[in-house]
């Protein structure tokens, strides 16, 4: 059967280590089940998505508030158009306010 349907509130958040109101952001219901992909491509990258996804969220754990608003705001990104604008605006932060040891940290 289906993934259950999503239901999408629009709220202002109130970000407590900042003491400022986020903009407002379209915030979802957990899923009980993620809904299935069948796409070859995400079946090549899966591990790797996750791996990436668990990593942010172990560097991150000291700043929830950070990590749902960066999650909610990709959310938002729901064209092919708006996700490469928010990748390009991600990649000019990280190669004008980094040092390249940032970016490629040796292993």
């Amino acid at each position: 059967s289906p993934p259950p349907p999503q239901t999408h509130v629009s709220r202002r958040e109130t970000c407590p280590a900042a003491g400022r109101r986020s903009a407002p952001i379209a915030t979802s219901n957990i899923l009980t089940s993620p809904p299935v992909i069948e796409s070859p491509l995400f079946d090549q990258v899966r591990e790797q998505i996750y791996s990436e996804a668990a990593s942010l969220v172990s560097e991150n754990e000291s700043h929830p508030y950070y990590l749902l608003e960066l999650l909610q705001a990709a959310q938002l990104l729901n064209t092919d158009y708006l996700r490469q604008t928010g990748l390009n605006s991600l990649k000019h932060v990280i190669n004008n306010y980094l040092n390249p040891d940032q970016v490629n940290p040796q292993e």
